[in-house]
């Protein structure tokens, strides 16, 4: 069922043991942190990011967040907590801010 609601709606359940989970609600930087985070990370990193979200691709949005966790791990939480919100606007907005920058 799980799995049908991904394809037909493209919504994911994240269950509560997942990485990006963890300590999830007790991080939330500014737009600005953000920003200025993403400013510092690979370029092709975040491209994907971009490209997963102007998809609306959630297992692909997951993965590009994830394989930038390690590196600035409150942004991408941050990030990550507005994806689950389905806030893809303010994601490409922010990308944008960088890719401008």
């Amino acid at each position: 069922m799980l799995e049908k609601m991904v394809e037909c709606l493209g919504v994911i359940y994240r269950y509560s043991d997942s990485d990006l989970a963890d300590n999830l609600h007790l991080i939330n930087l500014t737009d600005d942190e953000i920003t200025e985070t993403l400013k510092k990370l690979p370029v092709e990193l975040v491209s994907e990011v971009g490209r997963a979200v102007s998809d609306l691709n959630p297992k692909r949005i997951k993965m590009a967040l994830e394989s930038l966790e390690p590196l600035a791990p409150d942004a991408i939480r941050t990030l990550a907590g507005m994806a689950d919100n389905f806030e893809y606007k303010r994601i490409i907005n922010l990308l944008g801010e960088v890719a401008v920058s």
